[in-house]
């Protein structure tokens, strides 16, 4: 600084103790703008009843959640039913859906950013006399600001479950129980780079991944009483697809 010169707004003033000019700076904690206090937000709605034949059960819930670092978030919808019928005194179902979808924002490169920008000098700007934000010194050691500019990450998952049972009395002591279950599942993840200061070369990754399952069990079981004495015999099968 010249003589006469005051500080700027913002800045922090120390005497060089061989020349004696008087050097400003910024200093920023680093770990005030890299964390935050996680905002969580949670909503359930459901609806139940039973009837002498039936019973139900719907629920919806919703999940909203900031990440407790910036740029980072997490949300989830959930949709459950289960409905049972008794068709005779001897038959009766029941079936089940449960269906989940959920988006998450994080960068694939977060986990070695994070680390990282703990670690820059506290004399790295936040923010330039421009107004525009500071960028850090390398691509691997940017500003919290300029990180979730530009580098974007975004994964949803989606799963279906699908269930049904169906439970018979053949005979006094001789039950039959059947159950189908149906799961498929989805994971898309996408990244992307935008052109930046340390960055020119717009990466973009993109990976997806489906899973599918179906499950059938049966069940033969006969129970017996006989002077104080109980007897059971169960048989069973199982297929799995995948």
């Amino acid at each position: 600084m010249a003589p006469g010169e005051s500080v700027p707004e913002g800045y922090q003033s120390i005497q060089d103790p061989i020349s004696g000019d008087t050097l400003i700076f910024t200093s920023t904690n680093w770990e005030d703008e890299l964390f935050r206090t996680a905002g969580f937000n949670n909503t359930h709605i459901s609806v139940d009843g039973a009837g002498d034949k039936m019973g139900y059960y719907v629920s919806l819930a919703h999940t909203d959640q900031d990440g407790v670092a910036v740029g980072t978030d997490y949300n989830r919808t959930s949709l459950q039913s289960n409905l049972n019928f008794d068709i005779s005194d001897k038959l009766s179902v029941s079936s089940s859906v449960n269906y989940i979808v959920s988006e998450q924002h994080q960068p694939d490169e977060a986990p070695w950013f994070f680390g990282r920008t703990l670690r820059l000098a506290p004399t790295v700007r936040l923010n330039f006399d421009d107004g525009s934000i500071g960028t850090g010194t390398s691509e691997k050691s940017q500003t919290p600001a300029h990180f979730i500019k530009n580098y974007l990450g975004e994964t949803n998952r989606e799963k279906l479950n699908l269930g049904g049972t169906l439970k018979y009395e053949i005979l006094d002591g001789l039950n039959f129980t059947g159950s189908a279950s149906y799961v498929k599942g989805k994971t898309t993840t996408e990244n992307f780079i935008k052109s930046n200061r340390f960055n020119s070369s717009r990466l973009a990754k993109f990976s997806s991944l489906e899973t599918t399952r179906k499950q059938f069990e049966a069940t033969l079981g006969y129970d017996k009483s006989l002077n104080n004495h109980n007897f059971g015999l169960l048989l069973g099968a199982s297929r799995i697809k995948d």
